[in-house]
């Protein structure tokens, strides 16, 4: 969508959804035009799962990804996962990549052996979301994994558009909303 199709779109509703005033929804739609958010991308999610093997084997053979590589990092070979993980790196590290059609190595999962899993009635401080086109596959998928979906919710995006979504709860309690556009 054009960001001045974009920009219009997101003026009507503003207006029509009521408790905006015409000059209200104009500072939303520069706030939202001007902000410098615009020039980032997430480059990659990156997960901590305590067995890479089950954390392939969802990512793959459930939810779809392609696995680019899987590889073990000696002692002290990367600065950074210590840092971003805030982990001890004395021992190697098994990691994974994966990609999606439209993503490369949009997805990196690290094996942590012992880590916490949480409970599943725990709050989650994050939830990834991965778009699809075949939401129906991937229940059948996961139900047949063993794995606990909820029941497909549908609904209607703020532009008009309709979608249906679910959850899935993976090894270790990981969950994931699947999203697919209709």
């Amino acid at each position: 969508m054009s960001k001045l199709l974009r920009s219009v779109t997101t003026l009507l509703f503003l207006l029509c959804a009521g408790g905006f005033s015409s000059a209200q929804a104009e500072q939303v739609i520069a706030a939202e035009t001007e902000t410098p958010a615009a020039t980032a991308r997430i480059k990659r999610l990156a997960i901590q799962v305590p067995n890479l093997d089950q954390g392939i084997a969802f990512f793959q053979d459930v939810l779809g990804f392609s696995l680019d590589m899987s590889f073990t990092l000696p002692p002290g070979a990367d600065p950074y996962l210590p840092l971003v993980f805030n982990i001890e790196h004395q021992q190697p590290l098994r990691l994974a990549l994966f990609s999606t059609s439209s993503e490369p190595r949009g997805l990196f999962l690290l094996e942590m052996p012992g880590m916490r899993v949480p409970d599943a009635a725990e709050p989650v401080q994050m939830t990834t979301v991965i778009e699809t086109t075949d939401l129906a596959g991937i229940q059948k998928r996961a139900e047949e994994a063993g794995y606990w979906t909820a029941e497909p919710q549908s609904g209607e995006t703020p532009d008009g558009g309709s979608f249906s979504e679910m959850m899935v709860v993976g090894p270790a309690s990981l969950r994931v909303l699947v999203f697919q556009y209709h």
